[in-house]
């Protein structure tokens, strides 16, 4: 007989509303590993096996959370993390794309979101040892601002003064 046994993986979407890290840094990605496929926004088709010329690469979000400290009337800022997973089936070539990802993060230290404002990097880790699928290999940290939406209070239209 013969035994079969398959890792099933669920990459669900992680974009959300703008501005959005997750697309911000998988449109950099993109721009920076161009065979890649990267999840969430190219076309893969019914069936893709990711190949080390052309690996998989899947960002996802960690953490988020309000700055309070910094936040104030004109911006409130967020800090979060992401993780990118980078898929290929040698580790040589997986180790070349993970060092080229970092590099650019670590030359650039932001990248735009798609409302055109900056993600600030903080902290840039990888781990060459962490599982491709399930954990994945580089932390992205950092901090974007999101403008307050005007309130329509009225106009003022009477004044008194003392």
């Amino acid at each position: 007989g013969t035994t079969l046994s398959f890792d099933a993986m669920y990459f669900p979407s992680q974009f959300s509303f703008t501005p959005d890290p997750v697309l911000g840094l998988c449109t950099f990605l993109k721009r920076f590993v161009p065979n890649a496929k990267i999840i969430g926004i190219d076309n893969i088709g019914e069936t893709w096996i990711a190949s080390d010329d052309s690996p998989a690469i899947y960002v996802r979000e960690t953490s988020k959370f309000i700055d309070i400290q910094s936040s104030n009337f004109y911006a409130n800022w967020f800090l979060e993390s992401l993780r990118i997973h980078v898929i290929s089936p040698n580790i040589d070539a997986r180790m070349k794309h993970i060092r080229k990802i970092v590099e650019s993060l670590m030359v650039k230290l932001e990248f735009i979101l798609d409302d055109q404002s900056p993600y600030l990097i903080d902290d840039i880790k990888f781990n060459s040892a962490s599982d491709q699928l399930q954990a994945g290999q580089i932390d992205v940290s950092g901090k974007y601002g999101v403008l307050p939406t005007k309130s329509d209070d009225g106009t003022m239209n009477k004044t008194e003064w003392r």
